[in-house]
């Protein structure tokens, strides 16, 4: 695991960049105290891929397109 260690201030003051390094797959240690005590750790979130959603008692029936430019307000959704 690529891990880096970093205190609350050096965090706080490169938050932005500590983002971009965890985007490219580094972890990032947090520690705090002179002691520098392990608190957190900042780390990416897995790349998953997006399973399509079923029709539930629909599924059967044949696709579902819903045209771009549909519009339904929401009165006509709820009432």
């Amino acid at each position: 695991m690529n891990t880096k260690q970093m205190t609350v201030g050096e965090l706080k003051a490169r938050f932005s960049e500590v983002l971009k390094e965890v985007e490219q797959g580094r972890s990032i240690e947090v520690v705090f105290g002179r002691a520098k005590e392990p608190i957190a750790m900042v780390v990416p979130i897995p790349k998953t891929k997006k399973k399509p959603r079923e029709l539930g008692a629909l599924r059967h029936r044949g696709p579902v397109e819903i045209p771009a430019d549909f519009v339904m307000s929401d009165e006509e959704l709820f009432g």
